[in-house]
C-alpha cells in the first residue's frame, strides 16, 4: 500500500434541529475511502467513488427523526455521494459528537473518526487508500488490487474487493474496538 498522509479537517455547523459536522479529507494525491458505522451490532459500510483531485468532501450528519425527540438519523456522507446510515437515541437536543478540527491519519490505516454517545452507542471509522493501490471496475465501484489482498485483514477483504456498500456479518465484530495498520510501518 502507498504510504501518504491523509488530513481530515472541518467544523460543526449547526442548526435546529439538524447538526452537521463538515469538512474536507485531503492528500497529495487522489484518494479513495471505505467508511464503517459500527451501532447496535451491526456494521454498515460505504466506498466512496474515486475521484480526480486529492480531497474528499467530509459530512456527519445528526437528522432529527421528529420534532423534539432525541432519535436522530446518523447520516455519514464522503466523497461526493457515498453514504452511510443508523438510527440512535441522543443524550441530548444539544449533543455534538466529539469530531477534531484536524486529524492526521496514515493512508492504509482503519481509524476511528468520532464516537456517538447513545442508545445505541456508534463508531465511526474510515480507510482511505491512494486511487493507483485500487482498481475500477464497473459503474466506477473500486477494489484493492489483487496483489494486495493479501495484506487485509479477513473481514475487510469483502468489503475492499467488490460492490459500494454493504453489512458486515462478521461475528462479534461490531462488539470489539478495531484497529487495523494495512500501510507498512
Amino acid at each position: 500500500m502507498t504510504r501518504l498522509e491523509v488530513t481530515l479537517c472541518g467544523e460543526w455547523v449547526t442548526g435546529y434541529p439538524n447538526r452537521a459536522w463538515s469538512g474536507l479529507v485531503q492528500a497529495a494525491e487522489p484518494l479513495v475511502a471505505l467508511f464503517l458505522i459500527r451501532c447496535g451490532g451491526r456494521t454498515e459500510w460505504a466506498k466512496t467513488r474515486p475521484q480526480p483531485g486529492s480531497s474528499l468532501n467530509f459530512c456527519l450528519t445528526l437528522h432529527l427523526v421528529r420534532y423534539g425527540a432525541l432519535d436522530v438519523q446518523l447520516i455519514w456522507r464522503l466523497g461526493g455521494g457515498a453514504c452511510a446510515r443508523t438510527q440512535i437515541r441522543v443524550p441530548s437536543l444539544e449533543y455534538l459528537p466529539v469530531v477534531p478540527a484536524r486529524m492526521a491519519m496514515a493512508a492504509g490505516s482503519l481509524v476511528e473518526i468520532t464516537s456517538v454517545t447513545g442508545d445505541p452507542p456508534a463508531s465511526l471509522q474510515g480507510l482511505f487508500l491512494a486511487n493507483r493501490d485500487v482498481e475500477v471496475r464497473r459503474a466506477g465501484i473500486w477494489r484493492v488490487r489483487p496483489s494486495e489482498l493479501g495484506e487485509l485483514p479477513e473481514f475487510l477483504r469483502e468489503p475492499l474487493s467488490r460492490r459500494r456498500t454493504g453489512l458486515l456479518v462478521t461475528p462479534g465484530f461490531s462488539d470489539r474496538p478495531i484497529a487495523v495498520a494495512l500501510a507498512p510501518p
